[in-house]
C-alpha cells in the first residue's frame, strides 16, 4: 500500500507541474501497475 501512496503522491506532484523527473513519473506509473497487479493476484487466490 505504501507503494501505491507514493505513486499517487508523485503523480499528483507531476500533474501539479512540480519539478518531477521524467523517470520518477514512469516509476510512479510502474508502482501503480504493480500495486494493482498484486491486488488482483491476491483476490484471485482468494486470500
Amino acid at each position: 500500500m505504501a507503494g501505491l501512496a507514493l505513486a499517487v503522491a508523485t503523480t499528483a506532484h507531476a500533474l501539479a507541474g512540480g519539478p518531477t523527473l521524467n523517470g520518477l513519473t514512469v516509476l510512479a506509473a510502474a508502482l501503480m501497475a504493480a500495486s494493482a497487479g498484486a491486488l488482483a493476484v491476491a483476490e484471485a487466490e482468494g486470500r
